[in-house]
């Protein structure tokens, strides 16, 4: 069993909401786990860099990068003419 931790990080390094802690089994012999993570509510303050950090047992494995980019603004409705 393993200790693994999810931690989502701004650009500058801070963390954004609160860190996803677990344990996982590892099967004998594998070197590989699946998982999947629900990741739901989470307010991106700006746009720009961001990433997921992987840790197992306190230490650094990955980073996946996200980039957060500036929600769509409506078309702007056509003036009237009548």
């Amino acid at each position: 069993r393993q200790s693994s931790g999810v931690r989502l990080m701004d650009g500058e390094g801070q963390a954004v909401g609160q860190p996803l802690d677990m344990q996982i089994d590892f099967p004998k012999g594998a070197r590989f786990v699946n998982s999947i993570l629900n990741v739901q509510n989470i307010t991106f303050k700006a746009p720009g860099a961001y990433s997921f950090e992987i840790l197992f047992d306190g230490q650094h494995k990955r980073s996946w990068p996200l980039e957060a980019a500036p929600a769509p603004q409506p078309p702007t409705p056509p003036p009237n003419l009548s």
